[in-house]
């Protein structure tokens, strides 16, 4: 899948979740989810993706704006 794929998919995921329009420089700590949100917007990106975040990735610096999530996403993707 290429950036751009992941990236739509990501900000319409975003989208349906938060109901806005979301940027790639944009902060997800900026959004109004709760940590449930949160956790099911990860888990959203898993089953989507078919990828697993591990442990370490799931810090507030690590999925600070949606493009650090779109790169782990294609790194994780490409590692398999």
């Amino acid at each position: 899948m290429s950036k751009t794929d992941i990236s739509r998919k990501v900000t319409e995921m975003l989208f349906d979740r938060v109901g806005r329009q979301m940027h790639e420089t944009e902060q997800i700590k900026d959004l109004d989810m709760n940590s449930v949100d949160f956790v099911e917007f990860i888990m959203d990106i898993e089953s989507t993706f078919d990828i697993e975040f591990p442990y370490e990735m799931l810090s507030p610096e690590d999925l600070d704006t949606v493009a650090n999530v779109i790169k782990i996403i294609e790194d994780l993707s490409n590692a398999f």
